[in-house]
């Protein structure tokens, strides 16, 4: 029964927590990190809410998961390169078509996505710096590009350890899988609270439902291969 299983469960909300694979010891899941708003610098709090507005504007040049199997709920996005290619699609950045009229607006909007990436690529590394450097290590060695590139080909940059963002809104859940095919065994995760009309960041509890003490989180998976 789901009711017994959730008996076991443990509900993490605040500090570093290590998390283990109960069936081998020497293996870790994840390293989950809270933060409390009141112990962000106003340099924190102003680069994580460029990163959630900015990603909250990108939403008209792209578009979002629409797969059933990929989402049962909420919205999942995508910006950077394609995360696999498939079978009759165009290889590339994740876009949508739109009138030429916005062309220039789409260029200065993406050409903001370097600091987004140094933002996102330095938490990773200060959370994991073994796994933030497996990945940049997979991206050189494989020639892939970062998500901030606009062209195929441009050199990556110190901080550069992804070659896509997703980000999801509107209380987003998909259904339990793993990823068997990726070729990274990590991922990073922020997990933001923000305003829905323009992504900015819900810092204040009485315009935000904050259960949990401690917010923002960062959060390192080691996926499973």
């Amino acid at each position: 029964m789901a009711s017994d299983t959730v008996q076991t469960f443990r509900l993490l909300k605040t500090g570093c927590n290590i998390v283990r694979d109960p069936q081998d010891p020497k293996s870790i899941i994840a390293i989950i990190e809270f933060t409390k708003f009141s112990n962000l610098t106003q340099a924190d709090r102003e680069e994580l809410n460029f990163v959630s507005t900015f990603l909250r504007k990108t939403t008209k040049f792209i578009s979002y998961v629409k797969s059933k199997q990929r989402a049962w709920g909420g919205k999942m996005w995508g910006i950077g390169w394609r995360k696999s290619s498939d079978e009759d699609q165009i290889a590339g950045r994740y876009i949508k078509a739109f009138e030429a009229v916005n062309a220039q607006a789409y260029h200065d909007l993406f050409s903001l996505s370097g600091r987004v990436g140094e933002i996102v690529g330095r938490n990773f590394k200060k959370l994991a710096e073994i796994p933030f450097g497996s990945n940049r290590e997979l991206m050189a060695e494989h020639g892939l590009p970062s998500l901030a590139a606009l062209e195929y080909g441009e050199e990556l940059t110190e901080s550069d350890c992804a070659p896509h963002l997703t980000f999801t809104t509107n209380g987003f859940f998909n259904p339990p899988h793993t990823d068997d095919e990726d070729v990274s065994k990590y991922a990073f995760v922020m997990f933001l609270p923000t305003h829905t009309k323009d992504g900015s960041l819900a810092t204040d509890e009485d315009s935000y439902d904050i259960t949990a003490p401690d917010l923002p989180a960062w959060v390192c998976l080691y996926k499973s291969t």
